[in-house]
C-alpha cells in the first residue's frame, strides 16, 4: 500500500515538474487564473485516486481520462496555437479513454446508437455556427474531437442501469455542455454568447466522473450481474 502512494507522490511531482518547466521555457506568461485552474484539475485527479481508481478497471480508465484532462487543462493555457492543438488532442485521448471505460462498463449498443443518432444532431448545428471561426488548420482536429465527445456521452447513455450509471450520464453531459462552451468561446461570434456561459460545467463533470468511481463498486458488490 506503501509503495503505491509513493509511486502515486512521483507521478504527481512528475506532472508538476513538467509543468513548471512548460511555463519556463515555453509559456510567454502563465494567466493569472492559471493556478486555481490547475488546482481543481489537480484535485479531480487525487479526488479519483482517493475514491480508489486503482482498484475497478471503470476507475483506471476514467483516471487515465482525467490525467489526459489535466494535460489538456494545462495546455490550453498556453500562448501559440501549438499549445491549442497540444490541449485539444489531449482532451481527445481522454475522451477516448472516457469512451473505453463505458464500453468496458457494460454500454449497451441498443442504447447508444440511438443515442449518438440524437446526439450528432446538436453537434451538427454547433460545427454549422462555429465553422467559419474555425482556423483552417485546426478544422480536421476540431472534427475529431467533437465525434469523439458525442460518441462518449452516447457510451454514457448507454451504461444506464449499470453501477453508478446516472453520474456517469450526468457527468459526461456536463462535460460536453462545457466544451460547447469553449468552443463558442474559441470560435464564435456575439450570436454564441449564450453557449460561452456552459463553460464552467467542466470541473463539477470532472468532479462526478470521480465520485461514480465508489459508487460503481459499491453498486457492483451488492449487484451479483450487470442487468440485461
Amino acid at each position: 500500500m506503501l509503495r503505491k502512494y509513493l509511486a502515486l507522490v512521483l507521478v504527481f511531482a512528475v506532472f508538476i515538474a513538467v509543468a513548471a518547466l512548460l511555463v519556463r521555457f515555453c509559456f510567454d506568461r502563465f494567466p493569472h487564473y492559471g493556478g486555481p485552474k490547475m488546482a481543481l484539475a489537480t484535485g479531480y485527479l487525487l479526488a479519483a485516486v482517493l475514491m480508489g481508481a486503482l482498484n475497478s478497471r471503470l476507475g483506471r480508465w476514467l483516471l487515465l481520462g482525467l490525467a489526459c484532462a489535466w494535460w489538456g487543462d494545462f495546455l490550453l493555457m498556453g500562448p501559440k496555437d501549438t499549445f491549442f492543438l497540444a490541449g485539444l488532442l489531449a482532451f481527445l485521448a481522454g475522451h477516448l479513454c472516457y469512451c473505453v471505460a463505458y464500453a468496458t462498463h457494460g454500454a449497451r449498443a441498443r442504447v447508444v446508437l440511438p443515442s449518438l443518432a440524437v446526439l450528432a444532431i446538436p453537434g451538427m448545428v454547433l460545427v454549422w455556427n462555429l465553422w467559419p471561426g474555425i482556423p483552417a488548420g485546426l478544422r480536421v482536429p476540431v472534427m475529431l474531437y467533437l465525434t469523439a465527445i458525442t460518441l462518449m456521452v452516447a457510451l454514457s447513455f448507454g451504461c444506464i442501469g449499470r453501477p453508478a450509471g446516472w453520474i456517469l450520464v450526468l457527468g459526461a453531459l456536463l462535460f460536453y455542455l462545457s466544451d460547447m462552451g469553449v468552443s463558442s468561446r474559441a470560435f464564435g461570434g456575439a450570436d454564441m454568447a449564450p453557449f460561452k456561459s456552459l463553460a464552467p460545467l467542466y470541473f463539477p463533470g470532472q468532479y462526478l466522473l470521480a465520485v461514480a468511481i465508489p459508487v460503481a463498486r459499491r453498486a457492483a458488490g451488492k449487484t451479483p450481474q450487470f442487468a440485461k
